[in-house]
């Protein structure tokens, strides 16, 4: 890594319901460096909580940390919101709520890019707790225009 200009730091963060996505994401990375960073002279590494340290604090603290390192944040929605932390009602919710507040604070860093998945037809009148959650937060991140959909 000696010749490259820098590292580029992507946070992903998602509920578990798109693993493939997660995976696919990692794979693009690797794909992305092996013929175009070398060029660039930059370095991307992914981060997700399945990188997180484990110890006596409480795990999202963790991921937390992962998130306030890096330079953009990626997060995938679809169908589930997650589980709650403690803090906040999902993982997913406290990782977004963060991003949003360090961009702020930081001038624009890191961006965050929030990709939702569509819901399928099918699922458009259930009143599953968790797909309301997502519903909500995909209302208000439209209507707000804060956040790259």
């Amino acid at each position: 890594m000696e010749n490259y200009r820098g590292v580029v730091k992507v946070f992903i963060g998602s509920p578990s319901d798109v693993s493939e996505e997660r995976r696919r994401f990692v794979n693009v990375v690797a794909e992305v460096n092996k013929s175009l960073a070398d060029n660039m002279r930059i370095q991307i590494v992914p981060v997700g909580w399945e990188d997180a340290l484990r110890g006596k604090v409480r795990p999202q603290d963790r991921i937390n940390e992962d998130i306030r390192d890096c330079d953009l944040v990626v997060l995938l929605l679809w169908k589930r919101w997650g589980r709650p932390t403690g803090k906040y009602s999902s993982g997913f919710e406290e990782e977004f709520e963060l991003a949003n507040s360090l961009n702020d604070k930081n001038g624009g860093r890191p961006e965050i890019v929030l990709y939702l998945r569509h819901i399928p037809d099918e699922l458009t009148g259930s009143a599953d707790e968790q797909l309301t959650k997502v519903r909500d937060c995909q209302k208000q991140n439209r209507e707000r225009k804060q956040v790259f959909l």
